[in-house]
C-alpha cells in the first residue's frame, strides 16, 4: 500500500506516474489525498491495472480522496464506516474491503482543518469490533508531534490506541523552512 498527499491530482498526474514507475513495484492499493475536484473522470485511466474510486469535497474544490485498487483484487466500497461531519465541514473518506485469500479494511481519509478530531472514535470502534486487519491512511491534519502540548491530540492518540490502532509514521510528513508537522498518518 502507498499513500501520498498529492495536493491536486490534476496538476501532479505526470509526477505521480513517474514516481510510481521509479519504485519498480506494483502496489496493491494507492491512496491519494487532497486530489481536488478538477478533471477527476480523466484519472480513472491513468493507471491501467487499477480501478479508481474517489470521494470529492462537498464544499469547494480542495480536499478529496482517491484510491487505486489493483483490478485483480476482489473488492468493494463500504459506506457504513464513513466518518461523521461536524461544524458543517466534511471528512472525505473512502473505505474498501479487499478479499482474496484474506479479508481486510483499507481506509483513505482527508480531514479538513475544522473537523472535530474525536469524530474518528465511533468509526474506529466499529472497525475494531470486526476483528479484521485494517490499514487507515490519509491527511488527517492532526499534528501528532503536538501530542504533549494539545489535549485534543493527546485524547485522539488515546482513542486510536484504545481501539488497537497504531500510528506507523513517527517522523514529520510536512516540512517547510520554518516548521515540520506529522499530519499524514498511517
Amino acid at each position: 500500500m502507498y499513500h501520498v498527499n498529492i495536493q491536486c491530482l490534476n496538476a501532479k498526474r505526470r509526477a505521480l506516474c513517474h514516481l510510481l514507475e521509479s519504485f519498480c513495484i506494483e502496489f496493491d492499493v494507492i491512496v491519494r489525498t487532497e486530489i481536488w475536484s478538477y478533471n477527476i473522470d480523466f484519472y480513472t485511466k491513468i493507471l491501467p491495472i487499477y480501478n479508481f474510486y474517489y470521494v470529492l469535497p462537498q464544499m469547494g474544490t480542495v480536499g478529496g480522496v482517491g484510491m487505486y485498487v489493483k483490478n485483480s483484487y476482489c473488492h468493494n466500497i463500504i459506506g457504513e464506516y464513513n466518518l461523521p461531519n461536524s461544524n458543517g465541514y466534511k471528512v472525505e473518506d473512502l473505505w474498501k474491503i479487499i478479499k482474496n485469500n484474506k479479508k481486510y479494511f483499507i481506509g483513505g481519509i482527508y480531514r479538513h482543518l475544522n473537523q472535530n478530531i474525536l469524530d474518528f472514535s465511533t468509526t474506529l470502534s466499529k472497525i475494531s469490533h470486526q476483528k479484521l486487519p485494517c490499514i487507515i491512511t490519509g491527511d488527517f491534519n492532526i499534528d501528532l508531534l503536538q501530542w504533549k502540548t494539545q489535549q485534543s491530540i493527546h485524547d485522539y492518540l488515546d482513542t486510536i490506541t484504545t481501539q488497537s490502532f497504531m500510528p506507523l509514521l513517527i517522523l514529520p510528513t510536512r516540512i517547510t523552512s520554518n516548521s515540520s508537522m506529522l499530519i499524514d498518518h498511517m
